[in-house]
């Protein structure tokens, strides 16, 4: 009987450690996803930037001709 016992607490802490790494693996790939995400809205920010930037120095030069 203790035997018994024994072999389901062995059986119960594998699982527990097999849902833990399952569980890391999973926040590894969200984090990873996360970044790209992050990285994807910096750029856009970046390009969003850029574009008004050019904009407003058409608009300067359009307003304020060289002599």
């Amino acid at each position: 009987m203790i035997y018994l016992i024994l072999v389901f607490l062995i059986f119960a802490a594998a699982q527990m450690a097999i849902n833990a790494h399952r569980q890391r693996i999973i926040n590894r790939k969200q984090a990873e996803q996360n970044n790209q995400q992050e990285e994807i809205q910096q750029q856009d920010i970046e390009n969003k930037i850029a574009v008004a930037s050019e904009k407003m120095a058409e608009e300067y030069q359009d307003q304020n001709p060289p002599n």
